[in-house]
């Protein structure tokens, strides 16, 4: 639950369109990526090793 409300809240960053934001939507979605990813190699690696 904390994961997707933190993706859901950078998605705001990684549509931003004003002034400054060249660093801001490149960085937001690599975080988004990474936290999706890590979500999900956590919930599938575990139960196939054991």
């Amino acid at each position: 639950m904390t994961v997707l409300t933190d993706a859901v809240g950078f998605v705001s960053m990684a549509t931003a369109t004003s002034m400054g934001t060249e660093i801001q939507r490149p960085l937001a979605t690599v975080v988004i990526r990474v936290i999706l990813f890590s979500t999900a190699l956590a919930l599938l690696v575990p139960p196939v090793l054991f």
